[in-house]
């Protein structure tokens, strides 16, 4: 059974500190790619249970009156919605009116397929994260797992740990530290987080910082790099400095559709980027693992694309399903995220030289090489782009 992993990012309150603070709970709140994991109603129980564990050991708002609060703020007109608070104006000015001086935020956000619970007290006096209070923990999407994984916060944020001693940190130039802090969410990459978390080891964003990094170290596999950015999860192959979209397509399509497919994809500006594309078989190649079909040895590349001089049988496939990946696929095993079918098949952008109708595409159930009509076939589309 898989160990659920726990970050402390930053030193605990200590649980004498937590008497004078009057703490509202809001209910657990979940990213947009986290909401197929969770129902409202499982959010509401994992809330509550969240309240229980806290409630008695720390200076907690009831929940009964919480919601009663809550329900004044709907009547009195501040608040249309009947649902429970989501936004953070809202949560702050729920938290002053049941007489709190700090919310609990706790979310849920999703990374490379594993849930993160994160938790963080919010000063309701500066609307500021508090310093020296949150943790986050790792965990399987699934609620029981949830349960484990606040059963594992709420014992770090009691201090039920074994004491350590506290080091004093450097005082933080606040402007400079908001201006960075703001500029690397912008940003949003990884080598720019590893600059600030250097210069602000201990800055407001420190926190975010430390786990965006630590999950992309967690998330490398062979020669790639596994990483999110603006909801867009993206493989960069070291080698080659090819940067490809870790999922694919959701159906097959005719070649002529998988072009359109990767040009709205540079229009939506997929990952921050705007340049995907198809790509060529010599790239496409480059994905093939364990198989000679993916070397020199199968002819087939952007400079011989011609059936009768470039492809052999017997160098241009494997047997059916022997591969390292998931399902015998021949590529690497912990990468791609594929929801197809049996075949695996994906189009390129190389033209067969002598038929012109004709493009090659590879199928990764045998890391089989091979040209197939661009209006008739459908194969899958996986876009990549240059660095």
């Amino acid at each position: 059974m898989r160990r659920v992993i726990v970050l402390v990012i930053f030193f605990l309150f200590s649980l004498h500190a937590l008497t004078d603070k009057r703490v509202a709970v809001m209910e657990i709140s979940v990213d947009s790619s986290s909401k197929q994991y969770f129902t409202a109603k499982q959010l509401e129980q994992a809330t509550q249970y969240l309240y229980s564990k806290l409630a008695g050991k720390m200076n907690i708002i009831n929940q009964t009156q919480l919601k009663e609060v809550y329900q004044d703020m709907i009547e009195e007109g501040r608040e249309k919605s009947r649902k429970m608070c989501v936004d953070d104006a809202c949560r702050i000015e729920l938290g002053r009116n049941a007489a709190a001086n700090y919310n609990m935020n706790t979310r849920i956000s999703v990374f490379a397929g594993t849930c993160t619970l994160t938790v963080e007290l919010i000063n309701l006096r500066t609307t500021l994260s508090e310093q020296g209070s949150g943790a986050a923990t790792e965990f399987r999407c699934n609620i029981r797992s949830l349960k484990k994984a606040i059963n594992k916060v709420s014992s770090l944020l009691l201090g039920e740990r074994k004491s350590t001693k506290k080091k004093r940190n450097p005082p933080v130039d606040s402007d400079a530290d908001k201006a960075a802090c703001s500029y690397v969410k912008e940003k949003n990459d990884i080598d720019v987080w590893k600059e600030y978390l250097a210069k602000f080891p201990n800055g407001s964003c420190s926190f975010e910082a430390n786990i965006i990094i630590s999950k992309s170290n967690k998330n490398s596999v062979d020669n790639y790099k596994i990483y999110e950015k603006s909801d867009a999860m993206l493989v960069k192959d070291k080698d080659t400095g090819l940067m490809w979209q870790q999922f694919h397509s959701k159906s097959r399509m005719t070649w002529f559709a998988a072009e359109k497919y990767c040009e709205n994809l540079a229009y939506r500006n997929y990952g921050e980027f705007h340049d995907w594309r198809l790509p060529t078989i010599s790239e496409l190649k480059t994905v093939i693992k364990g198989c000679q079909s993916g070397s020199s040895t199968c002819k087939v590349e952007d400079s011989c694309l011609s059936l009768t001089f470039c492809y052999r049988d017997n160098s241009c496939s494997c047997p059916k399903n022997k591969g390292p990946g998931e399902k015998g696929f021949y590529w690497s095993k912990g990468v791609w995220k594929y929801r197809g079918d049996e075949e695996a098949k994906f189009w390129s952008s190389s033209r067969h030289s002598l038929v012109m109708e004709f493009f090659w595409y590879i199928s990764f159930q045998n890391g089989g090489v091979g040209p197939y009509q661009r209006g008739s076939h459908r194969h899958y589309v996986r876009c990549v782009r240059g660095d």
